[in-house]
């Protein structure tokens, strides 16, 4: 089913994009959380060592927002 995978194709972008970005920056690579929210997840994903969480919910709320605007085009 082509829409089923083009839907986990879309999902695992994410993740790929946090690995290499934290490959390139010489940090450990973290893996994803079922439990948060896609933008939330590749927020921790990428700046995990940031511990800050209310950082965390503002990165994530700007990306949700950057995310449906960058969809809608």
């Amino acid at each position: 089913d082509y829409l089923r995978c083009a839907i986990l194709s879309v999902a695992k972008v994410p993740s790929i994009i946090a690995a290499i970005y934290r490959y390139i920056v010489n940090k450990d690579i973290i893996l994803s959380h079922k439990s948060l929210s896609y933008s939330r997840n590749f927020a921790n994903m990428m700046l995990l060592d940031f511990k800050n969480d209310k950082v965390n919910d503002v990165v994530a709320k700007a990306l949700d927002v950057i995310f449906i605007l960058h969809a809608d085009h």
